[in-house]
């Protein structure tokens, strides 16, 4: 299960470019056991779990009908799972 959540603020820009800039995060869980034939019932019960905090920020481009972004995340308070860094990049093109 995942869950992405973000508080942001818009500002507009010239040429009616808009800038939005904020904190966002997510949780994520994983909510089934693994399965199969090399898996220990323990390694199977072992689910992960992570949270991460990071810094959101979007272009929109209204007279392009385009939208582009990047999110810069730093996990936290994992298990059975890596801990590090994620990044995320956004393009929305309107047709």
């Amino acid at each position: 299960m995942n869950l992405d959540y973000s508080v942001t603020r818009v500002f507009p820009l010239q040429n009616g470019f808009r800038l939005q800039v904020g904190i966002a995060g997510y949780e994520q869980w994983q909510i089934s056991d693994k399965t199969g034939p090399q898996i220990s019932p323990s390694e199977g019960a072992a689910r992960y779990r992570v949270s991460a905090l990071g810094l959101a920020s979007n272009v929109v481009v209204p007279d392009w009908d385009l939208s582009f972004g990047v999110k810069l995340f730093k996990e936290f308070s994992t298990r059975s799972t890596f801990e590090g860094y994620s990044f995320q990049g956004s393009l929305a093109i309107k047709f």
